[in-house]
């Protein structure tokens, strides 16, 4: 009955302690969580369509420059410069844009997705996905692969 005991607390001991560790790995990597009320709020007026595009941009430069090093950060910018480049491919499709500007366009997203994959890896597949897309989409198969991986 001794064994059987020392055994379920060694187990418990274990389970704690990796649980702890667990947690407090997430709460080191401040790269990888939400970032403060501030920043969601200049996250949150980046994305809303009631602003302008330039207010929308405006900020989103603010809020990477009050959490510079924050991966949610960057992905929400990379979604909006993505964003803006479907639009700017859109309008190369009627005309009224050239392959510069999408170019310009695109690069800036994958600016953004690479960011957010130096800061935290394990963000969020849709950064990897995105990047193969724009790498591919510009023929540089090598670079598509890598993020498709």
């Amino acid at each position: 009955m001794n064994l059987k005991f020392i055994f379920q607390s060694f187990i418990l001991c274990a389970f704690v302690g990796s649980t702890y560790s667990f947690a407090q790995d997430d709460v080191e990597d401040e790269a990888c969580v939400e970032p403060d009320k501030k920043v969601m709020k200049l996250i949150a007026q980046g994305e809303s369509s009631k602003n302008d595009k330039h207010e929308r941009l405006d900020a989103f430069i603010n809020a990477t420059r009050e959490a510079p090093e924050n991966a949610y950060t960057y992905f929400a910018f990379a979604n909006f410069n993505y964003e803006s480049a479907e639009k700017v491919m859109t309008d190369f499709e009627a005309g009224r844009a050239n392959y510069a500007q999408i170019q310009t366009a695109y690069m800036s997203a994958a600016k953004g997705y690479e960011k957010v994959i130096q800061y935290c890896p394990s963000f969020h597949s849709e950064a990897y996905y995105k990047l193969g897309e724009i790498y591919l989409m510009f023929n540089d198969k090598a670079k598509a692969s890598q993020y498709f991986r």
